[in-house]
This record gives C-alpha cells, structure tokens and sequence, in this order.
C-alpha cells in the first residue's frame, strides 16, 4: 500500500499469486498493479494436468510409508487447534512431495525454504471444488488494466512455462525469469527477485 488513500499493489506467490489472479479479475478496480510469484494453473483443465504431472512425486513405497507413520505421529501432536494434526501430516508430506529429486520445483539441491504450517483443510477444500470453480481464477483476467509484473524461476520448468499462459491473459503485464530459483524464487535468489520487483513498483 503506498498509501491509504490509493489502490494496493497486491504481492502472492504461489496458490497465494492465483488467488490475486481471482480477485483482480473479479475485483478489476480495486488494485493499482500486482506482482505474481509463479502463480500455478488458471482453470480446471489446469488443474487436472497438475494433479498428473504431480502424481508421480506422491507415490512409491517411501510416500506412502512416510503418511503412515506420520499418521500416527500426527495422532500425538497437540493443539494449538483442531486442524493442528492435519496440518502437521500435510506438511510433512507436502515437503516430501517438493523434495522429490525429479520436482523441478528446485534447483537440484532440494527444497529448503521454511515452511511453518500447511493448511489441511484448505487444500482438500480446494482439491474438491468444482471445475466451474476453479474456471474462475483465470476467466476475467483482461478486465484488470493495472501493471502486473509475472515472476519465474529459471529452474522450474513446470509452472515456469504457465506465466505465458498468464502473460496472455491479462492486458498490461510482463514477465522476469529469476536466475537460479525453482520455485519459490525469493527463498532461491532474494537479490535478484527483490531487485525485479523494486524495478517494477518504481517504473
């Protein structure tokens, strides 16, 4: 927020990018400009190509031996709410699943940003919700006239490619390859990432 009497610039990164995505087409007045850090697919048919492609990183003996005995450990982790348990298992096999050797999610060396706790129930809520709605991420995004400024890691070929297919679909934006990044391109190479979006907010 520059300030409070003008638009935000909203800032997401990942599910966080898609969800901008959503708003400014169903909001197109309501922002200045954004800046999406590899947003992931724009509609169901989106989707469905992703759960593919993923499968083969959330499977094998290793996979599911790891969501039985996180099961059971999940069963001894305590508050601080009702969804703490869930989260616990997700997250940990959430990061088996980016760790996975193949998941060009990184560079080569793993996945190594932090992560403090996934949200269970809002990824299952989103795994199950209709295609109609999905659609809607990516169904009105021309509307939105403001500056987006689209960021990609050089090592992620897999959702690094779907920011064309975003470029395409709004009216004012531009896309930055971050050298040396996969997919949570601020964690990978913060410098570099930090220096397109300054570039982009002051132009």
């Amino acid at each position: 927020m520059v300030s409070p009497d003008q638009a935000p610039i909203l800032i997401g990164h990942s599910w966080g990018a898609m969800l901008v995505a959503a708003y400014l087409g169903q909001n197109p007045n309501a922002a200045h400009s954004a800046v999406l850090i590899e947003p992931g697919y724009p509609d169901s048919a989106g989707r469905a190509a992703w759960e593919a492609e993923s499968a083969p990183f959330m499977s094998g003996f290793r996979y599911g031996w790891q969501a039985i005995t996180m099961g059971f450990r999940a069963q001894h982790v305590l508050g601080p709410d009702d969804a703490a348990q869930d989260d616990f298992l997700f997250g940990h096999m959430v990061g088996l699943f980016a760790n996975h050797p193949d998941n060009p999610y990184h560079c080569g060396g793993g996945y190594t940003a932090p992560s403090w706790r996934f949200g269970a129930l809002s990824s299952t809520t989103w795994r199950d919700a209709p295609a109609a709605t999905v659609d809607k991420i990516g169904a009105n995004l021309a509307a939105f006239r403001g500056p987006v400024l689209l960021l990609a890691g050089e090592c992620d070929d897999w959702l690094g490619p779907l920011q064309s297919e975003h470029l395409a679909r709004f009216a004012n934006a531009e896309l930055a390859t971050i050298a040396g990044a996969g997919h949570d391109v601020v964690w990978d190479n913060g410098q570099a990432t930090l220096a397109e979006i300054r570039r982009f907010l002051n132009e």
